[in-house]
């Protein structure tokens, strides 16, 4: 099985995003797009339009995101809107969770500078904020693939360097709780006495 790392980047604004509307809802509403998806393995770096990705190739593969939860997220609505025409079944895991067990920051850029001595810029996600991506001029739309890009590679070399430290049962604890996650809460509903 080998192992790829995803890395999504989907419209947001100010009044619509996960904070917002939470994880599912903000992905659901007609205004997101996802307009693009990072993906690298040590046979793979793609990055670009979500509908042009070589999803067969990670089809029933090992897929590593940072904040997998979201990540997990998004393919699903990949699936939902037919972009990706037949489901992953991939194995997932969490490198942000692998990161928060060996005590390094939770962060994707705290992580890359504890764990792999990286310096990742955040700041190019500001430069999309309520854009649209195809709006954008070349070299930010070229500095956003980039930035995209460098995240995946990142978490990939997170995953790489690190996840033999982090205990089978500790990722099993990841699995379930972003299952939970992805479910919701249980309501039982007692009607009469």
């Amino acid at each position: 099985m080998k192992t790829y790392a995803v890395d999504f980047e989907t419209t947001w604004t100010k009044d619509r995003s996960i904070g917002t509307h939470g994880v599912f809802q903000y992905l659901a509403h007609p205004e997101t797009k996802i307009f693009m998806v990072a993906i690298y393995g040590e046979d793979l770096s793609y990055v670009g339009e979500p509908e042009d990705a070589p999803w067969e190739q990670l089809r029933g593969q090992h897929i590593v995101a940072h904040n997998y939860s979201f990540e997990h997220a998004v393919l699903r609505e990949c699936e939902r809107r037919g972009i990706i025409k037949e489901p992953l079944n991939e194995i997932g895991s969490c490198t942000a969770d692998m990161s928060a067990y060996l005590q390094a920051p939770r962060n994707l850029l705290g992580a890359a500078r504890e764990l792999l001595g990286v310096a990742l810029d955040k700041t190019t996600r500001d430069k999309f904020k309520g854009k649209n991506f195809e709006d954008l001029p070349a070299e930010v739309q070229k500095e956003i693939r980039d930035y995209a890009l460098m995240d995946a590679k990142a978490c990939y070399w997170l995953w790489k360097k690190w996840h033999h430290y982090w205990p089978e049962f500790e990722r099993q604890l990841s699995t379930h709780t972003q299952i939970m996650t992805s479910r919701g809460v249980g309501l039982a509903i007692v009607t009469g006495k």
